[in-house]
């Protein structure tokens, strides 16, 4: 007498095993991601009423020191500049969502200060496609 498994019973643990594996590529692929992430080399394109005034190359910044950038309308914002990040730390805006907004240290969103007019973007070093234009922004 032969003991043969029935289709049935296989076919839902092989695809259990598919998305086993497949979550697990997916977990390899965010990790291995996030590694390279970090070692990006950025410039800080810093744009004041649509103008970019300075491009910092954020890997080259040894100590942190500020900079104060004053907009159109007279409003001002003080820059923290970080050993591969930047913030802002104080702005005369009434919202104050730029300082809120914490330091950044990856082009995933740019700090905007509305009522100054200030964006701060973070470009990699190889990335020259990527020019702010006011369109977007």
């Amino acid at each position: 007498m032969e003991h043969k498994s029935k289709p049935g019973k296989l076919i839902p643990g092989l695809l259990f095993l598919m998305i086993l594996l497949s979550a697990l590529c997916s977990l390899i692929g965010i990790l291995s991601g996030k590694k390279g992430a970090t070692e990006s080399r950025y410039y800080a394109d810093i744009y004041s009423g649509g103008k970019l005034l300075e491009s910092i190359p954020l890997w080259q910044v040894s100590a942190p020191y500020t900079i104060q950038i004053t907009g159109e309308n007279s409003g001002t914002n003080k820059l923290l500049i970080s050993p591969g990040e930047i913030s802002v730390t104080d702005a005369t805006c009434p919202d104050r969502i730029c300082i809120h907004q914490g330091p950044i240290s990856d082009s995933a969103l740019p700090i905007v200060c509305l009522p100054n007019r200030l964006v701060v973007q973070l470009r990699k070093v190889n990335d020259t496609d990527a020019v702010l234009d006011i369109v977007t922004h």
